[in-house]
């Protein structure tokens, strides 16, 4: 309602199959699935991305607190390369030449969001000591090389 005239929508979720607080993004999940209810309730005409933001920002004002990558529920059931430049993020289909098949574990342990983004907020933009140096260069080449590498295993084809 902030940037839109809308008159709102009753959203009834008859069948939810991702577990609550267990670090699979669901509220990012019921975010992307409200903006999208109202982006073609009322034909608002926003593009993934713009719902991705609108869900954002509609998250960052809950106690949930998320980051910008929770917002990948957006694309549904598609593998996409996700790269960030502080706010600019730019998207990228994935194309995966087999079936993948993933295993969730509840390993049972805790995750304290907000003190995660703290930390992180910290050590970024400048690193303050050779641990934040680790973090730069993990969530950096370290992170850039690791993902090159899982988009080439995914997309090559086997050989017959």
């Amino acid at each position: 309602g902030k940037h839109f005239r809308v008159g709102g929508a009753e959203i009834h979720n008859y069948k939810a199959d991702l577990p609550i607080k267990k670090g699979l993004s669901s509220s990012a999940a019921i975010c992307v699935l409200v903006v999208r209810a109202l982006n073609q309730l009322y034909d608002l005409k926003l593009t993934v991305h713009g719902e991705m933001d609108m869900a954002y920002r509609g998250e960052i004002n809950t106690p949930s607190r998320c980051g910008r990558l929770d917002q990948c529920v957006a694309f549904g059931q598609t593998v996409t390369k996700m790269q960030f430049d502080a706010d600019l993020i730019s998207t990228e289909s994935v194309r995966v030449a087999a079936p993948l098949y993933m295993v969730v574990v509840d390993l049972c342990a805790q995750k304290d969001t907000k003190e995660i983004l703290k930390c992180l907020n910290a050590a970024y933009p400048f690193a303050r000591d050779d641990q934040d140096r680790s973090l730069h260069n993990l969530l950096g080449s370290t992170n850039l090389e690791t993902c090159a590498e899982a988009i080439e295993t995914i997309s090559r084809e086997k050989d017959p």
